[in-house]
């Protein structure tokens, strides 16, 4: 028995996801909530002009240092490859 909460399928062509999902709901008893603005504590925002898909945690990580009593912690700046764009 397998049990899966959330899916997110992510193409440039949308009868590719139609045909995807056409084929999982012949398999599984499965609901659809169309385009996602959350998964994950994950924001998803969308710049169709460019193709663009943007994921950001800026709720999730003020929310973890409300938890953990660190909002007033100093900032610092981190490198990551130029393929990842994170927004805060």
């Amino acid at each position: 028995m397998l049990y899966v909460d959330d899916i997110l399928i992510v193409v440039r062509n949308k009868t590719h996801i139609q045909k995807l999902k056409a084929q999982l709901k012949k398999e599984f008893n499965m609901k659809d909530f169309r385009e996602a603005k959350k998964i994950l504590g994950m924001e998803i925002s969308r710049d169709m002009s460019t193709c663009r898909l943007r994921l950001s945690l800026e709720n999730y990580f003020l929310k973890m240092l409300e938890k953990f009593n660190t909002v007033e912690a100093r900032l610092v700046t981190t490198l990551f490859g130029k393929s990842l764009q994170v927004i805060f």
